[in-house]
């Protein structure tokens, strides 16, 4: 074993943890799990691909690229219209942060 070792605790959130700023490594964590969603519309609804592809408007390359990882160029507006598209209904509250002056923060939640 090697005494050097260093075990950090997560954050929560890993895009954080590789050092994005905060807004960003919300963002990008939100992203990924919408494409989370995604897949799970698609499992559900027993869609390949291509067919998934299909009902959202998007060329199978571009559908593949996006369940691949590649969010840079996906806005979090689209991903929704995707997951609607697949058969889900997308909901988003917005409410006060419990201290005047604080950040919110940015969550979803799966049901």
């Amino acid at each position: 074993m090697i005494d050097s070792e260093r075990v950090v605790e997560s954050s929560g959130n890993v895009f954080v943890d590789l050092g994005f700023p905060e807004n960003e490594a919300q963002e990008a964590a939100l992203k990924v799990d919408l494409v989370a969603a995604i897949r799970q519309a698609m499992q559900r609804n027993r869609l390949s691909q291509a067919k998934a592809a299909a009902l959202a408007g998007m060329k199978a390359s571009n559908f593949s690229a996006l369940l691949g990882g590649k969010l840079t160029r996906v806005s979090v507006e689209r991903l929704f219209r995707i997951l609607r598209d697949l058969g889900a209904d997308v909901e988003v509250t917005v409410r006060p942060v419990g201290r005047s002056g604080s950040k919110g923060h940015i969550k979803m939640t799966v049901a």
